[in-house]
């Protein structure tokens, strides 16, 4: 059955955090009750992520790993992700979890009630932010409000 939604997730050296993370991720898509998938991008990793990958693809057939043979960015990785990404729906998230996986179906659920294309997460707390990331967050939401007018937001404070 192919999946409803698809995750994708851009990799680069998350061997630390890829255990909380498949943890976290898997459990809340379990929970949706729906086919799913989660497209891990390894971005030419150089320290155990790939093994760490594999590993988990064991015992989460819904885990898809793609390999890049070397570090090409992150935004080349996210690229590579979606266009192998098979489902109805598509999530971003970043495996350090700085966006939790737990707004994933308030997302999901806000995409399909509000009938839009485009349905994106803000974070509200950025005090542990350097200037630059403030100053740049502020003109890609102000983009993502121009390119999606009418598009669904999830609630503030939810994800970054």
């Amino acid at each position: 059955m192919p999946p409803t939604l698809s995750v994708v997730v851009p990799m680069f050296d998350e061997a630390e955090v890829l255990p909380l993370f498949v943890e976290r991720v898997r459990g809340v898509l379990d929970g949706l009750g729906e086919p799913y998938e989660v497209v891990a991008v390894d971005d030419g990793s150089r320290d155990t992520t790939p093994v760490l990958l594999q590993a988990a693809r064991r015992t989460w057939p819904q885990l898809r790993v793609l390999r890049l043979r070397a570090n090409a960015g992150h935004q080349a990785a996210l690229s590579a992700g979606l266009v192998a990404a098979r489902g109805d729906w598509v999530v971003t998230l970043d495996a350090d979890l700085q966006d939790p996986p737990e707004v994933v179906p308030e997302m999901l659920r806000a995409a399909r009630d509000q009938d839009v294309d485009v349905v994106y997460g803000v974070r509200t707390d950025r005090s542990s932010d350097s200037v630059f990331k403030r100053s740049t967050a502020r003109v890609y939401y102000a983009l993502m409000r121009a390119l999606g007018a009418g598009g669904a937001r999830t609630t503030p404070g939810t994800t970054g």
